[in-house]
């Protein structure tokens, strides 16, 4: 019998199964365990590629079925409480308008009269969901601060 190749690598649903038995969503609270005992449970070392992709998968299976996100700090999993969800989803709109304003950056510094139409419609377009997400975020921070006053 010939072995069979895995073109996207190798399926992570057996190291996931692993885990999810050791670890059953219905009793996940607080810490759940230490980098090193997941990587023990499924046989490969924490800095490997291999850890992380299972890990990953691991976690958003558990947050998409449960609503529960599994975070990490100082080498250990645990659940997020609601302040912290609330920190995370700060945190990633931060990023993101850091990424809006790179991106106005980056317009700013193209040459228009170096593109083609194409290019051209494309960069009006990128300007335009970016001042209006620009626009969106103040709108909050106003209406946040508006709330403040009152």
């Amino acid at each position: 019998m010939k072995p069979q190749t895995f073109l996207g690598g190798l399926p992570t649903d057996i190291d996931v199964r692993t885990i999810r038995d050791a670890f059953p969503e219905e009793e996940l609270a607080g810490e759940i365990a230490d980098k090193q005992v997941i990587a023990d449970l499924i046989k490969c070392d924490v800095r490997s590629f291999r850890f992380r992709t299972v890990t990953h998968r691991w976690r958003s299976i558990v947050e998409r079925e449960t609503g529960k996100i599994i975070g990490l700090r100082n080498g250990v999993f645990h659940v997020l409480e609601d302040d912290q969800k609330v920190d995370l989803a700060c945190g990633k709109q931060r990023s993101a308008m850091r990424s809006v304003r790179r991106s106005v950056r980056v317009i700013g510094l193209t040459d228009r009269r170096a593109l083609t139409d194409e290019d051209q419609t494309r960069v009006d377009h990128a300007a335009r969901v970016a001042a209006s997400l620009m626009q969106a975020a103040s709108l909050k921070t106003i209406d946040s601060k508006l709330t403040e006053i009152e």
